[in-house]
């Protein structure tokens, strides 16, 4: 395990983002800082926290549907939603009925 996980990440992060700039013009600096944020929480996420991070798109799952896909139990991956929901601004849910819909 590298001496420092986090920092690797975090350089990681920003240095593929910023290759992903190279030769587009940028307008706007808060922008270029939201998406590294972004990025840096992405990074700092679990294993298994990334695993359900990766699982979730732009069209809200409810949290069987993500436990089928990504093959861990439902509770683990309602209580891992709730920690990245709590922690960062990453994901995003809606409630229909009684459940939570979750989403980035």
């Amino acid at each position: 395990m590298p001496k420092y996980p986090i920092e690797h990440k975090v350089n990681a992060s920003i240095i593929e983002y910023c290759n992903s700039l190279e030769g587009k013009e940028i307008a706007n600096g808060n922008v270029i800082a939201k998406k590294l944020s972004s990025l840096v929480a992405i990074g700092l996420l679990s294993e298994q926290q990334k695993k359900i991070y990766d699982c979730l798109t732009e069209k809200p799952k409810d949290t069987n549907v993500i436990s089928k896909e990504i093959k861990l139990p439902s509770l683990t991956v309602s209580t891992q939603l709730r920690r990245i929901n709590s922690m960062t601004q990453l994901i995003s849910f809606k409630v229909e009925g009684k459940n939570k819909l979750w989403y980035k």
